[in-house]
């Protein structure tokens, strides 16, 4: 079994450089789609719209966009509950890696990269959307497609509950130690 200091050694210990990496990660899975989200909502405001709008109002929605709509919300909610297990299977695996530190970057990956993955789903099938002719009298006609957003938004609030400071490393730490019965 491992021996672990006290969590006053720890953070005294604790390598700035360490917190750094692991917010640079954080920050880089979340980066990616805001860039994502960025060029959807570029598309989206440069899209010339409808040479002709149809005469019986608003346009027909392609199945797809349903089902790919359902399986980005689903996705989203899934990957969070994925991400959520994964990172506490590994938080409680003391022997998986020799350090604590190591172990929590690995577990932050875990927890965010499925939810990241729902979040790109979703601005993708807006991406389909939005470079339809007809984008923006489907976005207002069928409003439900906005939900492919809804991944993204769980994206930032598990980034946000997740971003690695100190003083929460120092409290997953503690639990850590404190599981593992030290």
């Amino acid at each position: 079994m491992a021996s672990y200091p006290d969590s006053n050694t720890f953070m005294a210990e604790l390598d700035p450089q360490d917190v750094l990496v692991m917010q640079i990660i954080t920050g880089g899975l979340v980066l990616g789609v805001v860039f994502m989200m960025f060029v959807v909502f570029v598309l989206y405001a440069t899209n010339p719209g409808a040479i002709e709008p149809p005469a019986a109002g608003a346009p027909e929605l392609d199945p797809m966009y349903n089902i790919l709509t359902a399986l980005s919300v689903v996705a989203g909610f899934a990957a969070s509950v994925l991400g959520q297990w994964l990172y506490t299977r590994k938080m409680s695996d003391h022997e998986a890696t020799p350090g604590f530190i190591e172990r929590m970057r690995t577990a932050i990956i875990m927890r965010i990269a499925p939810v990241e993955g729902a979040a790109f789903l979703g601005l993708v099938t807006l991406l389909i959307v939005t470079s339809d002719p007809f984008a923006g009298e489907l976005l207002s006609s069928y409003p439900l497609l906005w939900l492919n957003l809804l991944p993204v938004c769980i994206m930032f609030l598990v980034a946000a509950r997740e971003f690695p400071t100190r003083e929460r490393i120092k409290a997953k730490y503690e639990a850590s130690i404190f599981a593992a019965g030290h």
